[in-house]
């Protein structure tokens, strides 16, 4: 969160009358436009720091304006979602720094009991990813499914349904997923051979083939900073101010002059 609060005192002490009923009026508008000038430069910065930014992301920045009563603006990350993770949660480590938090599948993962406390799914390296960088949400939903992690459990697959989606004449539809743990033994005390992690198979003619989805790693994956929020914020504002200042000084006293 950026937040300004103004102290005119000092400004006071060289208006005039008619400049100094005007202040609150002119100082709270000044604030309010610059703030916007700020979630604007937020805004704007998105594409460039994040690899193709969702809609939800791209629109998270919100601020609160000022009143002459009260000459406290804030710009800020919006903290709710309807669905999904709420872009505060997700956009903080990468303004700060530090592990992520945990995803929603992750979670449903977790209390499925397919991933460790300390364990996280990270996309594996050439899985192909949507157009925001991320594992699309229908694998996601099939992995929920096949690993009978779905939260509403008439969604999860049994192994009729998953061999019948192997034998769709459609090859890109038959893919099923399955988790390999080599550190538990599979039936006859064989070990899985694959690391771990989340897999997809795919049958075709006599064969199949096999891509990893998701890699899975002791402790939260880390980001460094890449989101300047407080320093953009701070230049937008400097640089917007005393400009939306004058403007809205100026148009305060020429309609007081009218009345």
């Amino acid at each position: 969160m950026f937040k300004i609060a103004i102290d005119g005192r000092p400004l006071i002490r060289s208006l005039s009358d008619l400049e100094k009923k005007q202040l609150p009026f002119a100082t709270a508008g000044a604030l309010n436009d610059s703030m916007f000038d700020v979630r604007k430069a937020w805004s704007d910065a998105m594409p460039s720091v994040f690899d193709q930014p969702t809609a939800l992301t791209r629109n998270a920045v919100l601020y609160k304006k000022a009143t002459k009563d009260n000459l406290v603006a804030e710009v800020f990350i919006r903290d709710e979602a309807s669905k999904g993770t709420p872009p505060s949660r997700y956009l903080i480590s990468q303004v700060e720094g530090g592990p992520r938090d945990e995803k929603p599948f992750e979670h449903l993962l977790r209390n499925a009991g397919i991933l460790g406390s300390n364990e996280y799914a990270v996309p594996a390296k050439g899985f192909p990813l949507d157009a925001f960088g991320n594992v699309p949400g229908g694998v996601i939903n099939a992995i929920l499914s096949d690993l009978q992690a779905s939260r509403d459990p008439l969604g999860r697959s049994s192994a009729e349904s998953r061999a019948k989606r192997e034998r769709r004449r459609n090859v890109s539809k038959r893919a099923v997923y399955f988790l390999s743990n080599p550190n538990l033994p599979r039936s006859g005390g064989r070990r899985q051979h694959l690391p771990y992690g989340i897999f997809e198979r795919t049958k075709f003619g006599s064969g199949s083939s096999i891509r990893m989805v998701f890699v899975i790693v002791k402790g939260a994956p880390t980001y460094r900073v890449r989101f300047d929020a407080q320093g953009l914020a701070q230049r937008a504002f400097n640089e917007s101010f005393p400009a939306r200042f004058e403007q809205r000084m100026l148009a305060a006293l020429r309609s007081a002059k009218v009345k």
